[in-house]
C-alpha cells in the first residue's frame, strides 16, 4: 500500500519534459534520414522567411502516457511558436509507439487551419504513409500540405486533398453543410446590412467581419470558397457603403433604424472585452538556439492516429 501510493503521488512529477527547441524540425524519435530532416529544415526556414509563418515538427518516441492533446499544447506554449501578437505558429506532433499525431495551429491561424481541414490532412494525407511504415513521407506530405493549404496553394496530387470529402461523407453531410451554410450567410448577412446603412458601426463592422467571411465559409467548403467570399466582402461592401450612404434611401434607412455612435462604441467593447479574456496563453520561452517569436495558442488543430 505505501508502495502504491508513492507510486501515485510520483505520477505527475514524472510528466514528459518538453524537449529543447534545437531546430524547425526535432526528430528525437528518429523517424527521418539525415537527407530528409535537412529537406524539411529548409523548407520550414524558406517559408518563415518568406511568410513569418513559424511551423515546426516535432517527433517522439513516446508520450509516456500523456494525452497528446496536452502535451502538444504544452510544449507549443512552451516554444511560442509564431510571431507575438500575430501567433502564426504550427506545430506538428508525431508519437512513434503511440501511433497518434496532431497539428497545433496558434491563434492567428485558426481562420486558415481550422480544426476539421487540419483532421482531413492527418487522415488522407499522412495516416496512409505512416501505415505503411513510410514516416520520412508522411512527415514530408503533413508539411508540404500544411505549408500549403497557408499559402493558398494546395494542388490535388496523387493523394486526395485534405480539404475535399470522400464521396461517402459527401453525401452524408451535404445537406447539413448547405443548411449551416443558410443559417451563417444569414446572420453575416444581416451584420453587413446594419453596417451598409448604419455610420459609425458601419465600418467596424466591415473590419470586425473580416475573421468570420474567411473562416466559416473556409471550414464548410474549403480554401478557395473562402478566399472567394474574403474578396467579395473586402471590396464590395466598401462600394456598396458609399453608394447607399450618398442615397436618399440609404439616409433615410439609417435614420429608421435609429442605430447610433454609443450603441456601437458599447457593442464594440463588449467584444474586445471577450477576445481579450481569451488571450494570454503564451508559455515560457526558451533561451539559445533557435527559437519562437512569442506566440500563443488556445488548442485549435486536430489529433488523430495510424
Amino acid at each position: 500500500m505505501v508502495l502504491l501510493a508513492a507510486a501515485a503521488l510520483a505520477r505527475p512529477g514524472a510528466a514528459l519534459d518538453v524537449p529543447f527547441l534545437s531546430g524547425r524540425v526535432v526528430d528525437d524519435a528518429r523517424l527521418l534520414d539525415a537527407a530528409s530532416a535537412a529537406r524539411l529544415e529548409q523548407t520550414l526556414k524558406d517559408h518563415e522567411a518568406k511568410t513569418g509563418h513559424q511551423v515546426v515538427v516535432l517527433t517522439l518516441p513516446s508520450l509516456d502516457g500523456e494525452e497528446i492533446e496536452d502535451y502538444s499544447l504544452k510544449v507549443s506554449r512552451t516554444w511560442k511558436l509564431g510571431r507575438k501578437g500575430k501567433d502564426d505558429g504550427v506545430l506538428f506532433l508525431i508519437s512513434r509507439d503511440d501511433r497518434k499525431l496532431r497539428i497545433e495551429v496558434g491563434y492567428g491561424l485558426e481562420g486558415i487551419l481550422p480544426d476539421a481541414l487540419c483532421g482531413r490532412i492527418i487522415r488522407d494525407v499522412v495516416a496512409p504513409h505512416l501505415r505503411a511504415g513510410d514516416y520520412a513521407g508522411g512527415v514530408s506530405a503533413g508539411v508540404d500540405a500544411i505549408l500549403s493549404v497557408i499559402d493558398g496553394t494546395y494542388s490535388p496530387g496523387a493523394e486526395p486533398p485534405p480539404f475535399a470529402p470522400s464521396h461517402g461523407e459527401m453525401g452524408d453531410s451535404l445537406g447539413e453543410k448547405i443548411l449551416l451554410s443558410v443559417f451563417v450567410l444569414s446572420l453575416l448577412g444581416l451584420f453587413e446590412a446594419v453596417g451598409l446603412v448604419g455610420a459609425a458601426q458601419g465600418w467596424f463592422l466591415y473590419f470586425f467581419l473580416i475573421p468570420f467571411w474567411s473562416a466559416f465559409p473556409m471550414a464548410l467548403w474549403g480554401a478557395t470558397v473562402g478566399s472567394v467570399a474574403l474578396g467579395l466582402h473586402l471590396t464590395l461592401f466598401p462600394i456598396l457603403k458609399l453608394l447607399i450612404g450618398r442615397s436618399d434611401w440609404g439616409k433615410a434607412a439609417a435614420k429608421k433604424m435609429g442605430v447610433g455612435r454609443s450603441k456601437v462604441y458599447t457593442g464594440a467593447s463588449g467584444w474586445s472585452t471577450g477576445f481579450i479574456s481569451g488571450g494570454g496563453f503564451g508559455g515560457f520561452g526558451g533561451s539559445g538556439g533557435f527559437s519562437g517569436g512569442g506566440g500563443s495558442f488556445g488548442g485549435g488543430g486536430a489529433s488523430g492516429g495510424w
